[in-house]
């Protein structure tokens, strides 16, 4: 069980399971609504898990896809996921909102110390004329990005990495990964998930979102913090 920390995000011993959370806010707000219409409730949450999932990791299209363009259903689930994970959302768009257009690359570390070095690549599409046959390519280049998406994802993923990082360098036994999957021989799992909780408070110790801010942006991280509502994560 981890203690309340105030300054950071873990508060509670309860599993939080966002998926359902949006799949009981979107029945509330819509319970007529053609989509859902015929589903279980396994089903919607099922429904929802995917646009839920990929909207953090600044898909646009993913939503629209599962909802629609400019229907009730869509609106619903952007003030579904404002009201109920805040903090995210608006760490997520101040994040978009600071790309520099004239950044090559991006550079952060983490808290063992591993330094993320991400080129910003754009892709670039062409056409080869050949004996009258016009040829598409596409190529990626590093050079600078007008608008990027990439900043919140690959933080992201550069914790999921120093999670396992954390239970690999500490556990001592055979240990597998897939990204955010792990396993062990069952009599270690135990022991993987009391790694996994400590990583995790150390995430949240460590004030993760003020550094990346100061090493990625040189920005006074008070500004940028300020205003912004943070929500509450459940680890148990």
């Amino acid at each position: 069980v981890l203690k309340t920390n105030p300054d950071n995000y873990i508060e509670t011993v309860i599993r939080a399971d966002p998926y359902s959370l949006v799949a009981d806010r979107m029945l509330e707000k819509i319970p007529h609504s053609e989509i859902f219409e015929g589903k279980s409730y396994k089903e919607v949450r099922e429904y929802c898990k995917q646009p839920v999932m990929t909207y953090f990791y600044n898909s646009r299209m993913e939503p629209i896809k599962a909802f629609g363009e400019d229907t009730q259903e869509l609106q619903a689930f952007y003030e579904t996921l404002s009201e109920l994970f805040p903090g995210a959302v608006n760490v997520m768009d101040a994040l978009n909102d600071r790309w520099d257009n004239t950044a090559l690359f991006h550079t952060w570390s983490t808290p063992d110390g591993h330094v993320a070095h991400v080129k910003v690549m754009e892709h670039i599409d062409g056409h080869l004329d050949n004996e009258g046959l016009d040829l598409p390519y596409r190529f990626e280049k590093n050079q600078p990005s007008l608008r990027g998406t990439s900043l919140s994802p690959n933080f992201i993923h550069s914790l999921d990495g120093f999670l396992i990082r954390h239970v690999a360098d500490n556990l001592g036994q055979t240990f597998s990964h897939i990204h955010d999957e792990y396993q062990s021989h069952p009599n270690h799992m135990g022991r993987v998930r009391e790694l996994f909780i400590d990583g995790v408070e150390v995430i949240a110790n460590a004030k993760l979102l003020e550094t990346f801010c100061e090493q990625d942006f040189g920005i006074d991280t008070k500004d940028f913090i300020k205003g912004l509502k943070t929500s509450s994560y459940a680890i148990c």
